[in-house]
């Protein structure tokens, strides 16, 4: 379950459109609902509100990873410059 805390941290790192990242990264684990289609993004917006999905908390914390790692990186490109 996403804490109000890991929500800001969660908002902060993925920005204000954080629901597309996440798409994107359940699309590329291949995580689908019950019925084989994409998750919404009313269900993505409901597991950062509290709302318990092991896949969906699985995808937001693998985005939230790949995203500082870019960060990290375009960081350590601009040192060298």
């Amino acid at each position: 379950m996403i804490t109000k805390a890991q929500k800001k941290k969660i908002k902060k790192a993925l920005g204000s459109n954080y629901g597309a990242a996440i798409s994107a990264e359940l699309k590329e684990m291949g995580v689908t609902n019950r019925n084989g289609q994409e998750h919404s993004s009313n269900m993505i917006r409901q597991v950062m509100n509290g709302i318990q999905h092991e896949d969906i908390e699985r995808a937001i914390f693998s985005a939230v990873k790949k995203k500082s790692i870019e960060i990290k990186n375009r960081k350590e490109l601009l040192k060298q410059i």
